[in-house]
């Protein structure tokens, strides 16, 4: 997963640091996107940029899990088991009183796509599920959120489009990325599908360095998690957030 960061975060540095050049359109740099289509060469290992927007104001955001994390519960896939396989995202006021109302997040879709799914969460709000533009067999799941009246499973969303707010003063707002497999499905970063413009306001957020969100197999296998069904026995010794200034 960390090898599609290195050719992205490439031209997001420069752009946030004021190199040469500015970030390069969808079409320049990720021609899959633009024309809506796998490209020929494309493998069942490749993980399309294809969320080109983020789905929320990093600015109300005080810190992020770290895929393959200890937080939450286990959310695994076919290849590997006992870890967070998706990021949470927690508002302003995340180890205290909060700061802002989080009910008052605007939740934004990632994707140009089609909304596939509406299902009522156990919890708070409800959990939509994308299918982004060209790419059938991926969905991206959004969690705990209230979503505005228009919208419906079958219609389409444009990338930055308002999906709804975030439902609850009481809850995180998460974020999964999966891909349908032959041999099962998988789960991937959301940071790992960021195209170049979104991946430039992260690190303009204060995240350096985008791939240390993400917790790798091989560390993860250094630090195994005990799980008893979904729930964490406990939270591991490998940092699990990424805290924004």
């Amino acid at each position: 997963m960390a090898r599609s960061f290195v050719a992205v975060l490439v031209v997001a540095s420069a752009a946030c640091d004021g190199g040469a050049g500015a970030v390069p359109t969808d079409a320049e740099s990720n021609p899959e996107v633009d024309a809506g289509v796998l490209a020929p060469d494309a493998d069942l290992d490749t993980i399309p940029r294809f969320s080109t927007a983020l789905y929320l104001d990093l600015d109300a955001i005080e810190r992020i899990s770290r895929f393959r994390s200890g937080i939450g519960h286990d959310f695994a896939d076919s290849f590997e088991t006992c870890r967070s396989m998706k990021h949470y995202f927690c508002p302003r006021g995340c180890t205290g009183p909060h700061t802002v109302p989080w009910t008052s997040l605007v939740v934004s879709s990632p994707v140009s796509g089609t909304v596939t799914r509406l299902d009522v969460e156990q919890t708070y709000g409800m959990q939509i599920h994308l299918t982004p533009a060209g790419y059938p067999a991926w969905d991206v799941r959004v969690f705990h959120v209230t979503p505005v009246s228009s919208l419906h499973v079958g219609g389409g969303v444009a990338a930055g489009e308002p999906l709804g707010t975030h439902a609850s003063e009481n809850t995180m707002s998460d974020l999964a990325v999966q891909q349908e497999r032959p041999d099962g499905f998988r789960l991937v970063s959301y940071l790992d599908t960021l195209a170049p413009a979104p991946l430039a306001q992260l690190v303009a957020r204060g995240v350096p360095d985008p791939a240390a969100l993400i917790i790798t197999a091989e560390d993860r296998a250094g630090d195994p998690l005990a799980c008893q069904g979904e729930v964490f026995l406990g939270a591991g010794s490998t940092p699990n957030w990424i805290d924004l200034p």
